[in-house]
């Protein structure tokens, strides 16, 4: 794992987001069932795309369901 993956700012388990209109939390349901993580895009000063990703865009580091469960405590 690099810095950039090792960075929650970057990329985190599905399970640590929230909030949002109802459109958004369902689909942060399914990813959390799916046991995925989200990497934050920054397309501008204002927006961030949320993005799903199964390895590091810099290192290629796969994120394993063993890591998620590591990272999530509740």
């Amino acid at each position: 794992m690099c810095d950039f993956c090792n960075d929650l700012r970057n990329i985190e388990p599905a399970s640590y987001l929230g909030g949002g209109d109802a459109e958004f939390q369902e689909w942060i349901k399914e990813k959390r069932k799916k046991k995925a993580f989200i990497m934050y895009h920054n397309i501008d000063d204002e927006f961030v795309e949320l993005i799903v990703v199964e390895k590091c865009p810099v290192c290629g580091h796969v994120f394993t369901e063993e890591e998620y469960d590591e990272l999530t405590f509740w």
